[in-house]
């Protein structure tokens, strides 16, 4: 009930706490049907292996691309099970129908120990296959934004690393006497590169995810007129996203439009700087806002 009525970003493991629960309800009630031997309690068990066997086969469903058979399989073994107690042979019964419970539950904690995970999977763990849930977390993003969503997870992964382009940028903006070097959107995974990396004075802007009002678009222009920013990266995977969802792909946070509002104010009163004046790879850093400088 709790979880039903959570605000703002849910990661999926928090459910992890039912688990004890579940477990301790599951077997007592396991318990507790296979001593129902006589009359119509005795068709409790198999219902309750079928009505798993089918939640199984909907959680198995939401990545129909992995292991496509499986599903059928644990249908499958549910009928045979409750085919087997319709003919009182219990331990075919049992032994099938244990099958059909744990397969769907097996899969995915083989799948979960045996695959190399990346960062954002690891910063929001779930068991099974990989899945976009983690990335819609952060976007909504439609179907014709495949490739930009992937590019998020590429960013995200590489979030230790300073690549050349960003290190171009970063020594462009060295120039500036700004209290802050560089600022960056994205949050503190578009800061990471730089603050690991080198001594410089960067910041991050929208806190964890980029989304919260730190600063807000209103705080931008007295940061820029007290001295303290000159130069606001905008990282290139934003501007993938942005041409992807063609207007459509838009953030899930209650807060998501700071984002919107700090980009829009820097597009309107910082100029880009052109990529050439910077270095052969800046371009693949993002845009770089230079806002010690009027637009036209």
């Amino acid at each position: 009930m709790v979880f039903s009525f959570t605000g703002g970003i849910f990661h999926a493991y928090y459910t992890a706490e039912l688990a004890p629960a579940i477990a301790a309800l599951a077997a007592a009630g396991l318990v507790t049907a296979s001593s129902w031997s006589r009359g119509r309690a005795r068709f409790v068990l198999p219902a309750a292996v079928a009505g798993t066997a089918v939640l199984a086969y909907v959680l198995l469903d939401r990545t129909p691309d992995w292991l496509p058979w499986l599903r059928y399989t644990v249908l499958a073994l549910a009928l045979l099970s409750v085919v087997a107690v319709l003919l009182r042979a219990a331990r075919v019964a049992a032994v099938i129908g244990l099958a059909a419970v744990v397969a769907g539950p097996a899969a995915f904690v083989v799948d979960t120990a045996v695959r190399p995970r990346s960062v954002l999977e690891s910063a929001d763990p779930v068991a099974g296959p990989p899945s976009t849930a983690a990335l819609h977390t952060v976007f909504s993003v439609n179907t014709t934004g495949a490739g930009a969503a992937a590019g998020y997870v590429r960013f995200i992964d590489s979030a230790y690393r300073l690549s050349p382009g960003q290190r171009q940028v970063l020594a462009f903006a060295q120039a500036s006497s700004a209290g802050i070097t560089l600022a960056v959107e994205g949050g503190t995974y578009g800061a990471d590169p730089f603050v690991l990396n080198t001594e410089a004075r960067v910041a991050p802007l929208g806190g964890y995810l980029g989304f919260d009002p730190a600063p807000s678009a209103a705080e931008l222009p007295q940061w820029v007129a007290a001295g303290k920013l000159r130069f606001v990266l905008l990282p290139k995977v934003f501007v993938d996203i942005a041409r992807a969802g063609a207007g459509r792909t838009t953030a899930s946070a209650a807060d998501a439009g700071e984002l919107t509002g700090r980009v829009r104010w820097e597009a309107k009163h910082c100029r880009p700087v052109p990529p050439t004046r910077i270095g052969p790879d800046a371009a693949t850093a993002g845009v770089l806002f230079d806002c010690g400088v009027a637009t036209p």
